[in-house]
């Protein structure tokens, strides 16, 4: 009897967000049907109970990555150093590799290797990939991305902007985040938190501008509780900013290991990203029957479709965000019309097991030699 592939999955994240649950879920979905292995920080192996091979990504320090100038791309090449030439990433133990992360660098240096030994090369790419974002970085997404055999996008402008960057829309193919539908379900109450998730840091997340709407909620004496989940290194400035203003209507709350108490809480998940993939807290939230205040950027809209199923805010105001909250909080028919509608979209269109389902078949092309 033939034994099923070999698989690995890489990510060097090293705070926990979606695309760390991403792992989790295409690790628990699909380790029956591949034999897979995760090379991953330990924070995020922690997560993983199916019985797969885990293997620790060697600490970094982050008072380098963040402070000293090149940290980030030093990171990377301590990672190829350490890990890149082992035998995870050869034939003898390999049969394909699932990056998660797009570290320009570290790409650069093991997609040749791999490409030499014929190895497929795939990755996911969870966030927009705007092309502001490329030049803010000087990434090459062209030529790094010319030495992998597909790209999994989560949503449709992710393709339309890698496209736009000289990557062939051939190789790029939209896998949307999928919810376990099962897993996540109904309240029947609303909770009482205006609730954030996520990764607590300065870039795309833009959790300062939730703090704000708290405390312009505060100012207005608005009966609202919010609450932040999550960690990052933004985490301690939050919490000065909290006491320097008096503000106790905003609780942080920290990492949950599972959000399904977290959406059971929830009134309302507020959504405050300047760039963005598709996020999966915006779909186990209305899968959960959690009505989504949310940016309207990236692929967000290709959730909310319309205000029937969740709120787009246009701006980054946070009176405006206030307004859509408390549009939902006084209007209890709209929030309960909302909160059905969101359910029946997300079991509709984005449950897991259509996104394991193909992302099996695209192991399975790349694995039988069929490279996009």
């Amino acid at each position: 009897m033939k034994q099923p592939n070999r698989v690995l999955i890489f990510s060097t994240a090293q705070v926990l967000g979606g695309g760390e649950v991403y792992v989790e879920r295409i690790v628990g979905g699909l380790y029956k049907k591949f034999r897979i292995s995760v090379l991953a920080h330990r924070q995020v192996l922690r997560r993983i109970n199916a019985p797969v091979k885990k293997f620790a990504l060697g600490g970094f320090p982050h008072t380098i990555e963040r402070y000293v100038p090149g940290g980030y791309r030093l990171k990377q090449i301590y990672y190829y150093l350490r890990h890149g030439s082992g035998s995870l990433f050869k034939r003898s133990y390999t049969d394909l590799v699932h990056f998660q992360i797009y570290d320009e660098r570290l790409l650069s240096l093991l997609t040749p290797r791999l490409m030499r030994k014929g190895i497929p090369r795939l990755i996911t790419m969870h966030n927009e990939f705007t092309p502001q974002q490329v030049k803010a970085n000087r990434y090459r997404p062209h030529v790094v991305f010319r030495q992998f055999s597909a790209i999994i996008c989560t949503c449709n402008v992710t393709k339309l902007n890698l496209v736009s960057l000289g990557v062939p829309a051939e190789k790029c193919h939209v896998i949307h985040n999928g919810v376990d539908i099962q897993r996540f379900t109904p309240n029947g109450m609303p909770g009482k938190f205006i609730t954030w998730v996520g990764r607590v840091d300065e870039w795309d997340k833009n959790p300062m501008l939730f703090v704000r709407i708290a405390e312009l909620a505060h100012q207005r004496n608005l009966p609202y509780q919010f609450r932040m989940v999550g960690e990052g290194p933004l985490l301690p400035t939050i919490r000065e900013y909290l006491g320097t203003r008096g503000m106790h209507n905003l609780q942080l709350y920290g990492w949950a290991q599972d959000t399904r108490e977290i959406y059971r809480e929830a009134r309302i998940l507020c959504i405050t990203s300047t760039s963005e993939g598709l996020p999966l807290v915006a779909s186990e939230a209305m899968a959960s029957g959690v009505p989504v205040v949310a940016s309207n950027v990236g692929g967000v809209p290709e959730l909310i479709t319309d205000d029937s199923v969740g709120l787009l805010v246009r701006s980054s105001n946070e009176a405006d965000f206030l307004k859509a909250i408390t549009l939902l909080c006084e209007d209890s028919g709209r929030y309960t019309a909302i909160s059905r509608s969101a359910r029946a979209w997300i079991e509709q269109a984005f449950s897991l097991d259509d996104m394991l389902d193909q992302v099996a078949k695209l192991y399975a092309d790349l694995l039988e030699g069929h490279e996009t």
